[in-house]
């Protein structure tokens, strides 16, 4: 059955910021919770971050980040040898390294649970249709980049995690409410120093870019109460 009723808190990217998603979900614990993917890389905390979202079952959509990871640890910790993907994978690599892969790597309590969560990450869905609808019968949609309508066309999984294409604003005939990040807000405003999300008739961008501006951002749907937090980061 539909569910009209059920509030959702959908959470933008936290990129290893364990305190500001702490705080962000505080006094939502009523809620269900998703986070829209980009858990791990450039903040202190990836290893935290991951160990919370399992111990509390908290819903979540794999991100380009998570997929870097994994292309690039399944492959060393798994099968080491020199084989024909390991110039994909060192392209990765090096993508990943310049974004906050190897500190991830340096904070990692040990091998063997870095190993444990990549297989954990592994499993993550490329977006999470949450059968909740607004009073447009909207059904809410959770992807790490726009997707609208097209959601359920898993043929190229280059949109769901890398694709820059946002929605346009006029668009008020869609069957989904889609929220996403991937793409922070202030670059989507031509590199603004405003930290808020951006949200149209049939979309919502709540990538506030938490890594390096310490706002980390939530929607609350079907209400659509913009929830922030602001912390130092650590």
């Amino acid at each position: 059955m539909s569910e009209h009723l059920q509030e959702v808190l959908v959470v933008g990217d936290v990129h290893g910021n364990l305190a500001a998603l702490k705080k962000l979900i505080f006094n939502h614990v009523d809620k269900r919770v998703i986070l829209v993917g980009d858990l791990i890389d450039r903040g202190p905390n990836s290893e935290q971050v991951i160990d919370f979202i399992r111990d509390n079952s908290i819903e979540c959509v794999k991100g380009n980040h998570e997929y870097m990871a994994e292309e690039v640890l399944v492959g060393v910790l798994n099968n080491p040898v020199i084989s024909d993907n390991d110039i994909r994978r060192a392209t990765i690599a090096y993508d990943w390294a310049l974004n906050g892969g190897l500190d991830v790597i340096a904070q990692y309590s040990s091998i063997a649970k870095l190993q444990e969560d990549i297989t954990y990450l592994a499993t993550l869905h490329l977006y999470i249709a949450t059968d909740v609808f607004n009073d447009k019968d909207q059904e809410l949609v959770v992807s790490h980049t726009y997707v609208g309508d097209d959601y359920k066309n898993t043929s190229d999984e280059f949109n769901y995690l890398w694709s820059r294409r946002q929605p346009k604003a006029e668009d008020e005939t869609s069957r989904v409410f889609n929220v996403f990040g991937h793409t922070p807000t202030s670059y989507i405003r031509k590199y603004s120093n405003t930290v808020e999300p951006v949200i149209s008739a049939n979309a919502a961008n709540i990538d506030t870019g938490c890594y390096r501006t310490n706002v980390l951002t939530g929607l609350v749907f079907p209400s659509m109460e913009v929830v922030q937090v602001s912390i130092d980061i650590e």
